[in-house]
């Protein structure tokens, strides 16, 4: 699987309002608003959401969510979340619907109603990531729903501090 294309940042002064989600320009690089953070070493972003595109990487990003997922996929494939880190959402910490190949690999999740979930999506490997401070009454940190649930892959990962316990 070929990653080739990184996720560009411009850093501007931010006059974003900070539920706004940032879509791609020409669906393969993103401008993102950047604001100050204690978040040392990672990117500042406002959601990100992406739709139909395919080989890029998400490197090193602290997003908060607010009211809509921190990262939203449609209609993707090769794309890999990496290093990041995805805080306090009333929604998802990842939400993908009808993607495929999804990597997510060593983020940070934590305050978010469900850590990773997967629509009608195949091929998504969850590894290495740890889910703290999941929301919702029943805790479910990643869920596959549809498609092909049995083309995925949910290794080495930690959940810790269910609010809900």
């Amino acid at each position: 699987m070929m990653f080739g294309m990184m996720l560009a940042v411009a850093v501007m002064a931010s006059s974003c309002k900070k539920e706004a989600a940032i879509t791609p320009d020409n669906g393969r690089m993103i401008s993102m608003a950047a604001t100050p953070s204690a978040t040392a070493g990672l990117k500042i972003s406002q959601p990100i959401v992406l739709n139909g595109v395919h080989d890029m990487v998400v490197d090193g990003y602290a997003i908060t969510g607010g009211s809509v997922p921190c990262i939203d996929l449609t209609n993707c494939y090769n794309i890999r979340i990496t290093n990041c880190r995805l805080d306090n959402s009333d929604n998802y910490g990842i939400h993908m619907s009808d993607c495929q190949g999804i990597t997510v690999e060593s983020c940070r999740i934590s305050d978010v109603l469900v850590g990773v979930y997967a629509f009608n999506s195949g091929g998504v490997h969850v590894e290495n990531n740890t889910i703290i401070e999941v929301k919702a009454q029943s805790p479910v940190y990643v869920a596959f729903e549809a498609g092909n649930i049995d083309k995925h892959d949910f290794t080495s990962n930690r959940s810790v501090n269910n609010i809900m316990q």
